[in-house]
């Protein structure tokens, strides 16, 4: 109850506040949007003013002062009731036409702040203690090994950085600066073989890879014509790779001698821009011919240490400071590589005493001043003097920022830009949109299509897509010129992609005339990342990648989030973990931050780091994101699975109720595909394959649909064609093979399916429905000998059913000129036992002249038998059982059945000698077994007349005729 009172308190207060700042600024037009954030040891403040504000921070007491010059709306509600851990009981006010707001923090707080374009950052850290450190802002200590000295006898031409004889102490007890190397040995350390250098021409320019194999802190910059390429610790590099290709871009090469770093210097072509990142333990260095930025530039922030006007550049995980004589343009510079891929200095900054220089990666500090110290920290460089830096005006905010206009102009032009195109903010949404309708109410016919485009980007702008594709819709109706106009084929695509039309969106942003915007690429990349074209994606995006800087943090995380589901989908490892760690330092929104927490998790699973994995995703669960959740669970439960440990049935069960947590997109694709699996991997076949053919049905316009296809054929196999389905009941067995038949293979695989399943059901005396089976593969899968071949095993499934019409229709339809004669043997003998069955026994003996074989004497046996010609019939039967009575071998059911026959032909044919000699012969054989009781009868010396023999005789001998001569047959299909 007491929470909830002081969430309501909270609450309240936050109302006031931003009811107060309101007020205070009702005079004033701007409106400025303040965003906060928690940090490791810091807490951050964005004031996101429309265009540059100039402004100075100074203390009270425990107050931090921040002020204005000029006056806005403001809404504190982000800071109000205790939303952030080191600032409290925020105020705000106006001092003349000045905006002042006024926080509590501690007294010992470390501050700093630096611009982003318009946008004014504060960060406020944890006080430093003597015993730790642990503020983000105050630099700390680290303990390295120094290097080994020198021998005074040979001096490199670049020497490394002597440790500074005095030292600047910065922020208030936050320790000692990192120690420098000592100066140079004239033996190099490094023993191993030379690190190869890989040449490869890209779009726009030329990539350098360096594989060092190791994760070395590096720099990359560009400075009077030579691009330097610098790696803490010395490794010699075999450069072998550009003498093929020097004169164009790279006029000539240089390794120049360090002991404790790798100097690499190249004379370059004019006009030439690096970017550098890093993919495992492998640096690539790119020259283009087009502007290129830092992925995340590294701020330069204003700091007091020791009370003294300082600059400090924040970054973790910097390397050695390396000083390096140009001797080009004949000055020394202190060099800072840095580990964290992607970051530099975005713009040079030049100070009085010093010159922070521009780089793709890591630090360079041009000193021209006696005195002037570079010292490395934990957490970043610091630039400092024994009397304090000669920064004009407060300190905290001295640090001057380039110009926005010059900044901007450096950079290459956006063609999308949707801040521009909002016309304003997001609270002045309603009112720009009736002025623009406005507009269109009043335009006449020629002026409407311009309105409309205003319109169509003021809404994608916004982020309705949907409704900027109904004007665009409009406005092509009245002008189909329209589609060979590049703009409009851009802002339609980029419409469909963020409508998730995968395809429409790349028809149109693969429009040519778009070839040459940089920002086209990124959206490119994202559609084609949505359309499941992971390698599209990281190509489109590396070329795209340049433009960047020109987007804020949650337009950039966009697409490094693009990249870093590309580079999962395709494996690409190194690559992901470079744009992870982009990521990680940029401001994103909640739900891409979340989002970008969960890629960082299937990075460290992918990386065999399970343990931190699972602290990922139980930050991403926890987060209360239901997409991102739900993918966090999933990635979960498949750990655990690899890891056994969790039982199949219970993933099964947890997978089946996060089904209901989120619908749609990749995730329900990935949850239904690894369901799938499962079922079938525990014998249920049927929910197993029902769940694949959803994720079919629902995805069918994705690549991974084929996948999932042919893994629904491959169980569909296992069961139908590799004896799986043997283990279910054959009715069983049938109804899931009419319920998937449609995955049924072309081509003998298939049709070796299809009578694996007819076999068993004959098995089983199933008859109706193994002909149904092989009547539609008859019909309509075969043709010519292989479909005379199956129509022989159909004939013999109707002649067990006792259906001789359907097997001769069968038999006779099937017929072709030219078949093997195995084949057509046996299709002749199916036809004759139809004809006998139909009692067409002429057709019959005619279909068997020729054919001596014993399936042909079993034939004439039941045709002289059922034509009534009695010498026929004893003298097939005797030559079918031949001396068979000497023989010690019992009779089987086939013999005793052929000697009932000739007992009862002899006595039919009033054959009484032939009845007594056949007695003789058989009456022991006979004495026994099947049928003794009715040769007894019929041989022996009674008074029966031969009506009594006949209905004796018949009633035994007519009915297993055909079971007789069909039971090779049958054990055929039991054997098959």
């Amino acid at each position: 109850m007491g929470r909830t009172i002081g969430v309501i308190l909270h609450r309240a207060a936050a109302a006031v506040l931003a009811l107060l700042i309101i007020a205070s600024g009702a005079l004033a037009n701007e409106r400025v949007v303040l965003r906060a954030g928690e940090h490791k040891g810091f807490s951050r403040l964005v004031f996101d003013w429309a265009s540059r504000v100039d402004y100075k921070t100074s203390r009270e007491g425990d107050r931090l002062v921040i002020t204005f010059s000029r006056q806005a709306e403001l809404d504190l509600v982000e800071v109000a009731g205790g939303a952030l851990s080191r600032v409290a009981d925020p105020q705000v006010g106006a001092e003349g036409d000045k905006l002042v707001l006024r926080f509590k923090v501690h007294p010992e707080a470390a501050v700093r702040n630096f611009r982003d374009g318009s946008k004014v950052v504060i960060d406020i850290a944890d006080p430093a203690s003597a015993s730790s450190a642990s503020a983000t802002a105050a630099p700390q200590r680290e303990k390295e090994k120094p290097q080994p000295a020198p021998k005074k006898k040979q001096q490199p031409p670049i020497q490394a950085a002597q440790k500074p004889a005095a030292k600047a102490t910065p922020v208030e007890s936050a320790g000692e600066p990192l120690p420098e190397a000592t100066a140079p040995s004239t033996k190099l350390a490094y023993t191993g073989a030379p690190i190869s250098l890989q040449y490869e021409p890209i779009f726009n320019g030329v990539r350098l890879t360096y594989p060092l194999g190791d994760v070395l802190p590096a720099a990359v910059f560009v400075r009077a014509g030579h691009l330097w390429v610098v790696f803490e610790k010395y490794r010699p590099v075999d450069q072998g790779a550009l003498s093929g290709v020097l004169g164009e871009r790279i006029k000539s090469v240089q390794q120049l001698a360090n002991p404790i770093a790798t100097v690499l210097r190249y004379r370059i072509a004019d006009g030439q821009n690096a970017a550098a990142h890093r993919r495992g333990g492998a640096w690539i260095v790119e020259l283009k011919d087009n502007h290129t930025s830092p992925q995340i530039p590294i701020d330069i922030a204003g700091q007091e240490m020791a009370g003294k006007p300082s600059v400090f550049l924040p970054i973790t995980d910097v390397g050695l400071r390396i000083d390096i004589d140009d001797p080009l343009v004949g000055d020394r510079l202190s060099v800072v590589p840095v580990a964290p891929s992607g970051r530099g200095v975005q713009e040079a900054r030049r100070f009085a005493q010093f010159q922070v220089a521009a780089t793709a990666q890591g630090i360079v500090i041009e000193v021209n001043a006696d005195g002037v110290e570079v010292n490395r920290f934990r957490n970043g460089v610091a630039i400092t003097a024994p009397d304090g830096l000669a920064l004009s005006g407060n300190v905290i905010a001295a640090v001057e920022q380039p110009d926005p206009d010059t900044a901007e102009s450096a950079l290459p032009q956006r063609l999308i830009d949707f801040k521009a195109w909002r016309r304003g903010e997001i609270a002045d949404y309603m009112a720009i949109r009736h002025g623009l309708l406005y507009r269109l109410s009043r335009a006449n016919a020629e002026e409407r299509n311009s309105v409309r485009w205003d319109l169509a980007r003021f809404y994608l702008g916004h982020g309705l897509p949907d409704q900027a594709l109904g004007i665009l819709q409009v406005m092509q109706s009245s002008d189909q010129d329209l589609l060979d106009n590049a703009e409009f084929r851009a802002i339609r695509g980029i419409s469909f992609a963020l409508l998730r039309r995968f395809e429409e969106a790349r028809n149109d942003l693969s429009y040519s005339a778009l070839d040459s915007e940089l920002d086209i690429y990124l959206w490119r990349a994202l559609a084609a990342e949505g359309a499941g074209d992971g390698e599209g994606a990281l190509a489109a995006f590396e070329r795209g990648a340049d433009i960047l800087p020109k987007y804020d943090d949650a337009e950039r995380g966009r697409f490094y989030l693009v990249a870093a589901r590309a580079a999962l989908e395709t494996g690409q490892y190194d690559i992901m973990e470079n744009v992870v760690s982009v990521l990680t330092g940029l401001m994103l929104p909640a739900d891409a931050s979340i989002e970008a927490e969960y890629l960082r998790a299937k990075l460290l699973i992918a990386k065999k780091q399970p343990k931190v994995a699972r602290e990922a995703l139980k930050k991403v669960i926890a987060s209360g994101g239901r997409g991102s959740a739900a993918r966090a669970k999933l990635a979960e439960i498949e750990l655990r699975l690899d890891k056994n440990e969790m039982a199949p049935q219970d993933a099964i069960d947890q997978l089946e109720r996060l089904r209901f947590a989120w619908r749609g997109d990749e995730f329900e694709l990935n949850l239904l595909d690894r369901l799938g699996r499962l079922y079938t991997a525990t014998g249920d076949y049927r929910t197993g394959l029902n769940t694949l053919r959803q994720a079919v049905t629902y995805f069918d316009k994705t690549p991974r649909t084929r996948k999932l296809s042919d893994l629904m054929t491959t169980a569909f196999r296992d069961l139908f064609l590799d004896g799986k389905a043997d283990a279910m009941p054959p009715l069983e067995a049938l109804s899931l093979y009419y319920d998937f038949r449609e995955l049924t293979p072309l081509g003998a695989d298939g049709d070796n399916m299809i009578r694996r399943l007819a076999d068993r059901l004959v098995s089983v005396d199933l008859l109706e429905r193994a002909a149904a089976l092989l009547e539609h593969q008859v019909r309509y899968r075969l043709e010519g000998v292989a479909q005379a071949d199956v129509a022989v095993r159909l004939a013999m499934i109707y002649l067990l059913d006792h259906k001789p019409e359907k097997a001769l229709a069968v038999i006779r339809a099937t017929r072709q000129t030219i078949m093997p004669e195995d084949v057509e043997a046996r299709r002749r003998r199916l036809e004759a036992r139809a004809l006998i069955d139909l009692a067409q026994y002429e057709e019959a003996e005619v279909l068997l002249e020729g054919d001596q074989t014993r399936d042909a004497d079993l034939l004439r046996a039941d045709l002289f038998w059922g034509a009534g010609r009695w010498p026929e019939v004893v003298a097939n039967a005797e030559k079918l059982l031949g001396r068979r009575w000497e023989q010690k071998k019992s009779l089987s059911n086939d013999e005793r059945r052929q000697v009932l026959r000739i007992a009862v032909a002899l006595s039919l044919a009033e054959n009484a000698e032939g009845l007594r000699g056949l007695r003789e012969r058989y009456a022991g054989p006979m004495a026994d077994g099947a049928y003794a009781t009715a040769f007894n009868v019929i041989t022996a010396k009674q008074d029966t007349t031969a009506k009594e023999i006949k209905e004796l005789t018949e009633s035994i001998a007519s009915v297993n005729t055909l079971e007789g001569f069909m039971s090779a047959y049958r054990k055929e299909f039991k054997g098959s």
